[in-house]
């Protein structure tokens, strides 16, 4: 059981300008008005908002959420108010902020803001958590001063820390509320260990037991005694009296079973209304919200975790259930597919020692480069025939395109070179001192597209008679944006410039507005895929095993995953399908 151990700091204002805290009722929170609001009535409404959240058993977040909300609005708080506060029901710590409210934690050796603004969150309290309660204009000499001694145990000595921290740095003075949750679990008797499992329910069986200890041993000894050289009545009473003791204490001993069993039904039965509530707001706000959407769920799984780590194993079938639930609410809101995969095609049938490193699609026909032979091998899917051409100069090559039955190599710090249907090679681009990392190369009429990652540029190279033109900016005429980092490029009748957890889309060299929501925060996209035969826009997040499908308008739609999504070197789509390359052979997801 954990225990708050509380302390406020605050300074006293005259006139209607009000600061204060409250610690009533498992309910803690700090209040300041700029004015509008005498001490007294402030003081009184803190009080009273503790008092009606105790009142109504409030046990998840959506309704703290709403209370505190509909109750600032009731008592007609002055305009420019700040609050924070959380809420401890079980060992759920409901968070609320309003305003310039804000709440820190530190946990371990952790410290951070954990919410600002108007939010709210939720999540389990540990042994020796700290929080700190404040109202806080966002300075960061404040934070810096919070941080300096919240390391402090107690939350009085963190208070009285905090008086001259505010002195040294000139700040704002502001209302300030420690708290810190211990757990303070009773001493008991090696005589009465076995009993220990949650000590609310068994304190006072075990007070009883271990305050008289000798007097039971005693009156066993005395009953022992007496029953020597009795008559066969008193034996008869005296084993009947022990008979009604021994039932009695082993009724103790099983009440405690059952109170136990019942803390772990109700802690069970709490677990499932919180995480069935937080995926319904996951529900609720995925399409305007998805990464809070996403936030939810994950929080959802930690809740169902810590439930089975308190169990140690009881309840499988509930813990199993909850898990079930859980994992159905993420593929459904986050439109999440698991696939399976096939082999489609392997090199090696044809030429034991081929390695594809690169694959793009020219329509049906795709080409995989083998940098190690310098091998480009022309795949039809239709007919799965294979053509191979070979160039000297394509070895070690870094970037492989088809337009018009040539097949173009860019090789940095060398240049492109292209060979035709009678195998000929030759350079049909010198290499570039100007450019920077080249990281993507596409065709779209013919023309040549090289996107520098580096240089934040988009090169457009146009087909002359020994080759191509001298390089222009895709941008030229506008105000070159800022696509620097960018790893990725494609294009349909826009140009599409992928990064790693975004997409940009330009038409006629303006920006668009066309800004994806992925699921994540963590996404990592390394290749973009479209073009006028595709419908859809496909990012690849291998580390994630997945593949992203948007629609063209910018809107995310679903998400596909595959194991083979995180093996495969590089990634193509056709059709309905996803054709994945791997060493020599090639593997199909279908992604429809």
């Amino acid at each position: 059981m954990l225990y708050a151990n509380f302390a406020a700091y605050k300074k006293e204002f005259a006139g209607e300008e009000f600061q204060g805290s409250i610690c009533e009722n498992n309910f803690f929170g700090v209040l300041s008005t700029e004015g509008g609001l005498e001490k007294e009535k402030g003081e009184a409404l803190l009080r009273k908002l503790a008092s009606d959240i105790a009142e109504q058993k409030i046990e998840h977040l959506v309704d703290l959420d709403a209370y505190v909300t509909d109750f600032c609005k009731n008592e007609n708080l002055p305009a420019s108010f700040s609050f924070s506060c959380g809420y401890l029901t079980g060992e759920v710590f409901l968070l609320k902020t309003i305003g310039d409210g804000v709440v820190y934690v530190k946990r371990k050796h952790i410290f951070s803001n954990l919410l600002e603004k108007n939010l709210s969150a939720s999540g389990y309290v540990e042994n020796e958590d700290s929080f700190i309660f404040t109202t806080d204009s966002g300075s960061a000499g404040y934070k810096e001063a919070l941080k300096k001694i919240i390391d402090k145990a107690d939350p009085a000595e963190a208070a009285q820390a905090l008086v001259p921290e505010i002195a040294q740095k000139d700040l704002k003075d502001r209302v300030a509320l420690f708290v810190r949750f211990e757990n303070k679990e009773p001493t008991l008797t090696e005589a009465e260990e076995h009993l220990v499992a949650d000590p609310s329910a068994s304190t006072i069986a075990s007070q009883q037991i271990s305050e008289h200890p000798n007097i039971f041993k005693e009156w066993l000894g005395k009953a022992k005694a007496e029953l020597q050289g009795q008559d066969k009545k008193k034996k008869t009473t005296l084993i009947l009296i022990s008979i009604i003791l021994v039932v009695f204490i082993w009724s103790v001993v099983l009440g405690y079973q059952r109170r136990t069993s019942a803390t772990l039904d109700q802690r069970t039965q709490e677990t499932k209304e919180l995480v069935v509530e937080k995926l319904r707001q996951a529900e609720d706000v995925a399409f305007l919200n998805l990464a809070r959407a996403t936030a939810l769920i994950t929080e959802a799984k930690g809740d169902v975790a810590a439930l089975k780590k308190e169990l140690k194993g009881k309840k499988p079938n509930e813990i199993a259930d909850l898990e079930k639930l859980v994992a159905e609410k993420e593929e459904s809101v986050l439109k999440k597919e698991e696939r399976s995969f096939e082999e489609y095609y392997d090199l090696s049938v044809e030429d034991r020692n081929a390695v594809g490193s690169r694959l793009y699609f020219d329509g049906e026909n795709t080409v995989i480069l083998d940098t190690q032979s310098g091998t480009a091998y022309l795949l039809s899917l239709s007919k799965k025939s294979l053509e191979k051409r070979n160039a000297s100069e394509f070895r070690n090559g870094d970037l492989v395109v088809r337009s018009d039955d040539n097949i173009f190599v860019l090789k940095k710090g060398a240049g492109i070179f292209g060979i035709d249907t009678e195998n000929k090679a030759k350079k049909v681009v010198e290499n570039d001192k100007d450019w920077g990392d080249i990281s993507a190369m596409v065709t779209y009429n013919k023309n040549l597209y090289l996107l520098d990652r580096t240089k934040g540029d988009v090169y457009k190279y146009v087909p002359a008679e020994q080759g191509f033109s001298e390089k222009s900016s895709y941008f030229k005429g506008q105000d070159n944006p800022n696509i620097s980092g960018a790893n990725s490029l494609a294009i349909d009748l826009s140009v599409h410039v992928g990064f790693p957890d975004a997409i940009a889309k330009f038409t006629s060299g303006q920006k668009e507005g066309f800004n994806p929501t992925f699921p994540e925060d963590d996404t990592n996209i390394i290749k973009i895929i479209t073009n006028t035969d595709i419908e859809k826009i496909y990012a690849w997040d291998k580390k994630k095993s997945t593949l992203y499908v948007v629609n063209k308008s910018g809107v995310y739609e679903r998400q596909v995953n595959s194991p083979i999504f995180g093996k495969g070197d590089d990634i193509e789509v056709f059709g309905a399908n996803a054709y994945i390359l791997k060493g020599s052979k090639i593997y199909r997801v279908s992604v429809d």
